[in-house]
């Protein structure tokens, strides 16, 4: 996320090619930075790449109208067939990028990390 605008996948891990939960990855190498796109509009948040079907895709209209409703954690809706946040999209397809909810597990980790030398106070 740069100026709290989604730019791109630095990293993918298709699904299919692990057993591992990939966000559990991320989370464990501390290879996000949600706190930063908290404060500052520019970190790396978790997101997945969905891809659905262009035959049951009438167009984006029911998931924009959501998106602006704010009852999704949608982010961006590519075009059919293309790449969207950099990252690839089969042919066929049109790929929809939503926020993962581990992102605030993420957020936590971090600030455990960051006051964990602070005594806890009761």
């Amino acid at each position: 996320m740069k100026n709290r605008k989604p730019k791109c996948f630095d990293e993918i891990i298709v699904y299919n090619g692990t057993s591992i939960d990939p966000m559990k990855i991320f989370i464990s190498k501390k290879m996000t930075g949600v706190l930063d796109a908290i404060d500052t509009g520019s970190g790396k948040l978790l997101a997945n790449l969905r891809e659905i079907r262009i035959i049951g895709y009438t167009g984006s209209g029911s998931l924009k109208y959501a998106m602006s409703k704010g009852i999704t954690d949608i982010t961006q809706i590519g075009e059919p067939g293309k790449s969207v946040l950099s990252a690839p999209v089969d042919s066929g397809k049109v790929g929809v990028v939503v926020y993962a909810g581990t992102n605030i597990m993420a957020a936590v980790r971090k600030a455990e990390s960051m006051y964990r030398h602070i005594p806890y106070l009761l």
